[in-house]
């Protein structure tokens, strides 16, 4: 199953890529503020390149930056008695610095209405690699995570010129990545990164 899906990602990148040499492809910058279910508003940056099969239906891959940060409280440690069990807990402050990085396929369908910007809608899917540092007053580790990601967006286009032309839309992430390792013992099942993003995109056309 991973394999399928590792080739199917492949194929479409390897699709959105030639666009660039075909005349019809396209490269993406993004900004905009992410706004996770971790109660955080984070900052993205991307970049893409695309195909455009025709003025409705396009296909991009984008590779996009996401950071968060957050401070928690912790409760932890045990120490066991003479006389029986004595939890004792130590209240301890984790400084958590996220970053994100998807990387998606997405197809694009334009409306084409007669008006100067014009509205679209599209969704994606990928894999996400997720770093996390931890730090407390007293140590700090690393812990990586990884996970498919899906996401829906809409917008508005309109064009700056006859090969360029800015975004301004919005997407759902659904984001869970689950743990694949760490170098200590501050860390969780998975970090839910689930969240929405509002996104300015400047494309120029090749």
């Amino acid at each position: 199953m991973k394999k399928f899906f590792k080739t199917k990602l492949f194929i479409m990148f390897m699709l959105a890529f030639s666009g660039l040499f075909a005349g019809t492809g396209t490269f993406d910058l993004k900004v905009g503020p992410y706004f996770s279910a971790l109660n955080t508003t984070g900052i993205l940056a991307g970049l893409g390149v695309g195909h455009d099969f025709d003025e409705v239906v396009g296909l991009h891959f984008d590779l996009d930056m996401i950071y968060s940060g957050k401070t928690e409280s912790k409760n932890i440690g045990t120490t066991t008695s003479a006389s029986g069990l004595t939890q004792t807990e130590t209240l301890v402050d984790l400084r958590r610095k996220i970053f994100l990085f998807p990387l998606t396929a997405n197809l694009r369908f334009t409306i084409p209405i007669g008006f100067i910007i014009k509205p679209y809608l599209g969704g994606g899917f990928g894999y996400n690699l997720l770093i996390e540092s931890v730090s407390t007053p007293v140590t700090s580790q690393i812990n990586l995570y990884g996970y498919i990601v899906w996401r829906l967006g809409l917008g508005g286009k309109i064009n700056l010129g006859s090969n360029s032309s800015l975004s301004l839309g919005a997407f759902y992430n659904h984001s869970k990545p689950r743990l694949w390792g760490s170098t200590g013992l501050y860390n969780y099942t998975s970090v839910d990164m689930r969240g929405a993003c509002i996104e300015l995109v400047l494309t120029v056309k090749k």
